[in-house]
């Protein structure tokens, strides 16, 4: 989960504040918020621990797997100037295809 955490804060701050690492305040407050948001959903669903597991689980599932690699190979096709409208309308159907799967797993 260590490697994960900093994966995730450093893809954070690299897009809102465009550096990795912004110093240590920075880390401890993402750090902070991210640990009060899983307290506060897992005190919201207290009788249900495997379905906030789930819930977390499937859109942890569908970034890694679905939206951040195509949102990569879209950038990439953009920055060769060689993205079309057929590329965006077939990453787009598998970007839902994932959406749809990883809503289905969780019923």
């Amino acid at each position: 989960h260590l490697v994960t955490g900093a994966v995730l804060r450093n893809q954070f701050f690299e897009y809102v504040l465009r550096t990795q690492y912004p110093g240590p305040i920075h880390a401890l407050a993402f750090g902070a918020v991210a640990i009060s948001f899983s307290t506060f959903i897992a005190s919201s669903f207290p009788n249900a621990p495997g379905k906030v597991l789930a819930y977390v689980g499937a859109i942890s599932g569908t970034l890694y797997v679905f939206v951040l690699p195509i949102l990569v190979h879209l950038a990439a096709l953009r920055k060769s100037d060689r993205l079309t409208a057929g590329a965006v309308i077939v990453n787009g159907l598998i970007l839902l295809l994932g959406a749809f799967l990883s809503t289905g797993s969780l019923y």
